[in-house]
């Protein structure tokens, strides 16, 4: 499959894992909408991306309802005529920890549902309606392992903030079983290193995100629709990459 002439935007380009899918679908030959809050990182990941000539940098936000429909806007104005066919949204699914739960505010309830979950909805709701009914479209969420697991006290709202990724995951390929846009969550219960490193964000020794991204490119060329796609080990996303875009 050739993504020659196929737009793909990414929500929170920016981010680990939104850089390593920017920079596979660049690989592929795909005109990429990179989509980041400050244009300053997003300059950093077109300086950081093997290859750039397709990549287009939109800066916007997705807070509220009014800011999401501009830069909806916004992306129509550069496409110019072209539609979507594919999106990524990875957005707000990692976490700063607070304390054990007994020790937690409920501010900071309050704060771990405010970052991410509102956002991918708002995406989710503003920008579906134009792919939905279309062959061969995909949009792809992403959540993290924690979602089934907590490490440790102090990680529980990154296990809550998952997990209600994957429940909206649910109730979207719920309402879409009908439509042709395939949907599926990416699930990632590894650790990811940034395009130019070999650490996550923990200082752990990781996956560089270039590995990862080639999964989103698999789902897309796939047929795979309506779940959610679990890595947890390095040494099964070789074969998941092979897997997924032969479904």
């Amino acid at each position: 499959m050739s993504f020659s002439g196929k737009v793909v935007v990414v929500f929170g380009a920016t981010g680990v894992v939104g850089s390593g899918a920017t920079n596979a679908f660049l690989n592929e030959g795909a005109t990429v909408i990179a989509v980041g809050r400050e244009l300053k990182k997003l300059e950093g990941l077109k300086a950081k991306v093997e290859k750039n000539a397709n990549l287009h940098l939109v800066t916007g936000d997705y807070s509220s309802e009014e800011v999401t429909k501009k830069l909806h806007e916004d992306i129509k104005a550069t496409l110019a005529g072209k539609e979507i066919d594919h999106i990524v949204s990875s957005v707000g699914f990692l976490t700063t920890p607070p304390g054990a739960v007994t020790q937690s505010s409920l501010a900071d309830l309050h704060s771990a549902l405010a970052e991410g979950l509102p956002q991918l909805f708002l995406i989710a709701r503003e920008f579906l309606p134009a792919i939905k009914n279309r062959e061969g479209t995909t949009f792809t969420l992403v959540s993290g392992g924690f979602a089934y697991a907590c490490p440790a006290p102090n990680f529980w709202t990154g296990t809550l903030k998952n997990a209600a990724l994957n429940a909206l995951t649910l109730g979207l390929v719920t309402e879409l079983k009908d439509d042709k846009v395939r949907l599926n969550n990416l699930c990632i219960g590894v650790g990811v290193a940034p395009l130019d490193g070999d650490k996550n964000q923990f200082g752990w020794p990781s996956l560089n995100t270039k590995e990862i991204g080639k999964l989103f490119v698999s789902i897309a060329k796939g047929t795979k629709r309506g779940e959610i796609i679990n890595v947890q080990k390095n040494e099964q996303v070789p074969e998941l990459e092979k897997s997924l875009a032969a479904h």
